[in-house]
């Protein structure tokens, strides 16, 4: 079995991690969310929308994820069933569909949404907690889900079209599997050669596969937003939409209260939060005098409306109107994501009250680090940037500070000594007296320069040994969840066996940050 240890560390202490929505305060929180999900306010929640939600949209939702899941031929879940239960409810995260899990915090945020509803089932609540992932598949931003890194290197899929990335071909994904593939030996090869198998042609399906054969047994309900039925279900909304205007108005007015209030506006607002979609196309509809602009296309509202009536499918939310979408499917209680996810979050309150549906309780995914090493060291420093690593180093070994001190004071003496000296000579000596103690300084902190570019070299091996470690946490200056795969970390026992370990040292309430170490491995 592999073997993790775990510790924590205040946020605060790590550099490129923001401050959450969890450290607004409370007048902040009321005002612009519905609270942050803690044990008890879930369970008022939960209360609330199982009584609310539409049997009939249960029944909808059902329906839709068993021909989902039989479309992408993905085993099903033990615990869809329970969907039907009207004590059911959702906690649901959702992500775009990066190539080969893309980085950690993909893992992270799933695992995160697993813990979170076992805790809150093993918390004698009235209502039963379903984990639900949301697959992005209508995003069209390639570049952001086309590369994965592994072993210090990137590779990239090139499928060569465009539109919806979910609905790309997987064509020109096997010879990208193939080349990660290489990297590995033994059980850790035969495992990904599992979940990269590709029985599909669609990627948002072939994506589907993977996630169910990784989190199905956690009882993780994966849900494709790009689905006919459900997008029926979230065509009134639409309609208000092209109709009214409604998100602009409500959202503009919430960022207003925002910047008021200094918090930051995360996503923009547009006249239309919608995009029409056509093959390999996901284009803006744009008002325009009375008509809608997609493309070349140009619509009058009443053929929009019969578009939407006849194809309900062709319309696909922006960021700010997916929350809606997912709201209005789902019997959800929480929403976790990260931190720029919640701030979006967070201009939308007042849309839901416009939209009559209620607003969720909101959850920062956890961040973390996973390491290589027989424990952690609680050196709160060596996650803080480099160069304060590196004066640190200099400053501790060399006695650097006790000597540039004694170096300073002198200097201040012998400045004052000289001053001093030159006085009785007036404004004269100003003329070649003060160029002098000038010049002297301007020596001094080139000497110092030089003595501590002289010390690096003497204390380059020290230095080099923490520049590897700030290397893996901080791989080209980001936050190694935001770039590094977790399968560099699945070793000899497998990514499967990893993730397992990983999912069962999360805590879901915690707010800081989990720094998971890898000791050994068992057989």
């Amino acid at each position: 079995m592999m073997q993790l240890n775990r510790n924590f560390l205040p946020r605060s202490k790590a550099t490129g991690f923001g401050p959450t929505l969890e450290t607004w305060t409370p007048e902040s929180l009321a005002h612009f969310t519905n609270g942050i999900a803690d044990r008890e306010s879930l369970k008022n929640q939960a209360i609330q929308r199982s009584a609310s939600f539409d049997p009939a949209m249960r029944q909808t939702l059902y329906e839709a994820l068993i021909s989902q899941y039989t479309k992408a031929g993905s085993t099903i879940p033990e615990n869809l069933d329970q969907l039907l239960d009207p004590r059911s409810v959702t906690v649901t995260t959702g992500h775009q569909l990066p190539l080969a899990l893309g980085p950690l915090f993909t893992v992270f945020k799933i695992l995160h949404v697993v813990q979170l509803c076992e805790a809150m089932n093993e918390s004698g609540a009235a209502n039963t907690f379903l984990p639900v992932f949301w697959l992005a598949s209508e995003d069209h931003d390639l570049e952001e889900v086309q590369n994965v890194h592994v072993f210090n290197k990137s590779f990239t899929w090139v499928p060569n079209e465009t539109g919806p990335v979910g609905s790309m071909t997987t064509a020109q994904l096997k010879p990208c599997y193939d080349e990660i593939l290489a990297c590995f030996q033994d059980k850790s090869a035969l495992e990904l050669s599992e979940l990269f198998q590709i029985n599909t042609t669609n990627y948002a399906q072939h994506y589907h596969q993977m996630l169910a054969k990784i989190f199905g047994k956690f009882g993780v309900i994966l849900i494709d937003g790009n689905d006919p039925t459900l997008k029926k279900a979230f065509s009134p909304l639409v309609r208000k939409e092209l109709q009214e205007q409604f998100v602009m108005t409500t959202v503009s007015a919430t960022n207003a209260e925002l910047v008021d209030a200094g918090k930051k506006v995360q996503a923009h607002v547009r006249p239309i939060n919608l995009f029409y979609l056509s093959p390999q196309k996901r284009e803006r509809i744009v008002p325009d005098e009375g008509h809608f602009v997609v493309g070349e296309q140009r619509w009058t509202l009443e053929n929009m409306l019969t578009e939407l009536e006849k194809h309900p499918e062709r319309f696909s939310p922006n960021v700010l109107m997916r929350p809606l979408y997912q709201e209005t499917v789902l019997p959800n209680v929480c929403y976790l994501g990260g931190s720029g996810e919640l701030n979006y979050w967070s201009q939308l309150k007042s849309t839901f009250q416009a939209a009559g549906l209620p607003f969720p309780l909101l959850k920062t995914r956890i961040s973390g680090f996973l390491l290589k090493g027989s424990s952690f060291e609680n050196n709160e420093s060596s996650f803080r940037p480099f160069q304060e690593q590196e004066d640190s180093i200099l400053s501790v070994s060399s006695n650097r500070d006790a000597f540039f001190e004694d170096i300073d004071q002198r200097l201040t003496a012998l400045k004052k000594l000289l001053i001093t000296g030159s006085q009785p000579f007036g404004q004269e000596a100003e003329k070649w007296a003060l160029p002098q103690i000038k010049n002297m300084e301007a020596a001094i902190e080139h000497y110092k320069a030089r003595w501590q570019k002289q010390e690096k070299q003497n204390l380059e091996s020290q230095l080099s040994r923490e520049r590897r470690k700030y290397a893996e946490k901080y791989p080209n200056d980001l936050p190694q969840e935001r770039v590094t795969s977790l399968f560099q970390y699945c070793g000899a026992e497998g990514p499967l066996a990893l993730i397992l370990a990983l999912k069962n040292l999360i805590d879901p309430f915690s707010e800081e940050l989990h720094i998971f170490t890898q000791t050994h491995e068992t057989e």
